[in-house]
């Protein structure tokens, strides 16, 4: 719903979204398996707590249930996962992904990653206003170097429980990037649960809209019958509830086999005790989606210690140009003393592709134009501090 009506007042939104899923599927066709066994990554949050209500002020602790719940079920540690018998387990995948409270805000201070707000604003109706100060909310930090997660009284149609922006939005929307969730179904403990929320009491909201955070759709591809643009979830008629019981829907007029649909999925809308799974393809996708649209998580300084984040700020006497290039960067460092400079380039992937060692003269050419396009990350080494700087081959 959020998502039409995004697109009925940003039309462009559609092509958009069409287009970052062409080069989402050439990353996942580009780099198969690449999530498995890579290094893992960890997205700085930050918590919006907006309360009218004493009760919707959550505890420190009933987020950071949250928050270990995202852990548990992107790295397929929960303890619901399924069974090694099961036929869907050998589909269920570890994303590889975590999540921490930062610890370091956008200027580099010290954060404990939650901010607290108190709204004039009763409830929030779901159309983005929570995510503005101007409107009673709270302005998001920067949305390509965090997940902004706002907890408030969300009083949507249908009882809504909680909605994401999509990577594709970053670009051109920065100031509604991020996840809402409404009070009573976020964490495990405190709140979770009540207001009639009972059967959303396992914090599983936050794990699926920060799935559509990461750019995955319902299996059901909300048509009938639609794509999700993952090919080892089951083909799904439509959106399912409750707890059924497996299998469910074998052998349907959309296609499954004999197991039937997916409905642990945690991109279904089946009760949090019911939902326990992503798949590999999942996973692939999410990790696009953090080397693509929102490939600057990967160098966020939100989860360092703030000593850490001040010594870095020297990147602003760092110039990198032309950047974007055709593979032939020119580095000038300005005010710094430097000597026996060391630069290390990475790809989006982590690896090690080329290093320059004891550099003492600059301006200083890199020539990598013999690299493919994309986005790489030079780290540079100048006494002792490690300042990463991103650039984009575009020939």
């Amino acid at each position: 719903q959020h998502l039409e009506k995004r697109i009925a007042k940003d039309p462009a939104l559609l092509l958009r979204m069409k287009q970052s899923e062409m080069q989402m599927q050439n990353w996942i066709t580009e780099h198969p398996h690449t999530f498995k066994n890579q290094q893992l990554i960890i997205i700085p949050v930050v918590v919006h707590v907006l309360w009218h209500e004493t009760i919707e002020n959550i505890s420190d602790d009933q987020i950071q249930s949250q928050i270990e719940i995202l852990n548990k079920d992107f790295r397929l540690l929960n303890d619901d996962s399924l069974p090694s018998i099961h036929p869907f387990w050998p589909y269920t995948a570890d994303a590889e992904i975590e999540f921490c409270l930062a610890s370091s805000d956008p200027n580099g201070n010290a954060t404990t990653g939650i901010t607290r707000t108190y709204t004039d604003s009763i409830s929030f109706t779901g159309d983005g206003n929570e995510k503005l100060s101007s409107n009673g909310g709270t302005d998001n930090w920067d949305p390509s170097k965090y997940l902004n997660l706002w907890v408030c009284n969300l009083n949507g149609s249908n009882g809504t429980l909680g909605y994401a922006a999509f990577p594709a939005d970053l670009a051109t929307s920065p100031s509604e990037d991020g996840v809402v969730i409404r009070y009573e179904a976020f964490g495990n403990i405190g709140t979770a649960g009540s207001g009639g929320f009972d059967l959303n009491n396992l914090g599983r909201t936050a794990t699926h809209e920060v799935g559509h955070w990461l750019n995955l759709r319902h299996i059901w591809g909300d048509s009938l019958c639609g794509d999700d643009f993952v090919s080892d979830t089951q083909i799904a008629e439509e959106a399912n509830y409750g707890c059924p019981t497996f299998p469910f829907k074998g052998n349907s007029s959309c296609g499954s086999d004999s197991n039937g649909e997916m409905y642990m999925n945690y991109m279904d809308y089946v009760d949090d005790n019911c939902m326990n799974m992503f798949t590999f393809g999942q996973a692939a996708r999410m990790n696009a989606a953090l080397n693509g649209d929102r490939a600057e998580l990967l160098t966020s300084l939100g989860c360092e210690i703030p000593n850490l984040v001040n010594e870095v700020s020297l990147e602003n006497d760092i110039d990198i140009y032309p950047n974007p290039g055709n593979g032939n960067f020119e580095i000038n460092i300005h005010k710094l003393k430097y000597d026996n400079i060391s630069i290390r380039i990475y790809n989006l992937v982590g690896f090690n592709i080329q290093n320059f060692e004891n550099i003492n003269i600059f301006p200083f050419t890199i020539d990598i134009n013999t690299f493919s396009n994309g986005i790489y990350y030079f780290k540079i080494n100048i006494s002792d501090k490690i300042i990463t700087q991103k650039v984009i081959i575009a020939k």
